[in-house]
């Protein structure tokens, strides 16, 4: 879901649960975000942060910035679980780079969010 809550400010909050044999998870979380620009209704730039929880394993603050058709973000999974005693409380990053090849609101009644 995501909302506008100020002319440039919105929040997104977003869940997935995925199950691979015996193996399933859920993660879950919000992010706040900031439309970039003078034109905020119109705004191809933006910037977001928040944070998503792997459930009994990690907390996840992110990242993510928006520049058009291109997004990058940024995580650090913060283990939580029975395993910190193993990494030593370290956890993992993570960089992803997006690249959405069609405009968004391109697609007429297209209701598929921007991830």
């Amino acid at each position: 879901m995501k909302w506008s809550v100020s002319d440039q400010g919105f929040m997104t909050i977003m869940a997935d649960h995925s199950r691979q044999g015996r193996f399933e998870q859920t993660v879950a979380g919000v992010l706040y975000g900031l439309r970039l620009g003078v034109d905020p209704e119109n705004a191809t730039h933006a910037i977001q942060t928040g944070a998503f929880m792997r459930l009994n394993e990690a907390l996840i603050p992110v990242v993510k910035i928006e520049m058009g058709q291109i997004a990058a973000s940024f995580s650090y999974d913060i283990t939580i679980s029975n395993l910190t005693p193993f990494n030593q409380g370290r956890g993992g990053m993570e960089a992803s780079l997006i690249y959405r090849w069609y405009k968004p609101n391109s697609i007429p009644d297209s209701r598929c969010p921007r991830f």
